[in-house]
């Protein structure tokens, strides 16, 4: 049977077959379903966070102490450019010798014993 589009602009929703309505998410569904995603955001923007923190860690540390570095390197080239730099003393002296009085002890010969020092008992517990 054909219908006029003036027919079927009159036609109730319960005039005829019709698509049977897609169900309703039930409260508690809704409830969880909005659970689960925030709990999926607040995770994924504590894993940017990390991986935020991972970075500062291993490349803005090293920018800091590289910075650090140049600077103590800068001291250090002025403070040693200040200092006087300090030559050898140049003399003519002729060394000098001088003698010690015989002794009557002998000094000790390569074959005397090594004197081995006395062992400690462990301490008590």
């Amino acid at each position: 049977m054909l219908t006029s589009d003036a027919e079927a602009a009159a036609a109730q929703p319960g005039d005829g077959p019709s698509a049977p309505p897609l169900p309703e998410p039930r409260g508690s569904r809704l409830r969880v379903a909005r659970a689960v995603g925030a709990i999926g955001r607040l995770m994924m923007t504590t894993g940017v966070v990390v991986l935020l923190l991972v970075v500062y860690q291993l490349w803005g540390t090293n920018i800091e102490n590289g910075r650090a570095q140049g600077e103590l390197a800068d001291e250090f080239a002025s403070r040693r450019a200040d200092t006087p730099t300090a030559e050898p003393p140049t003399t003519t002296e002729t060394p000098t010798t001088t003698r010690t009085p015989a002794t009557t002890e002998a000094a000790p010969s390569a074959t005397a014993p090594i004197e081995v020092a006395p062992t400690v008992a462990p301490p008590a517990l």
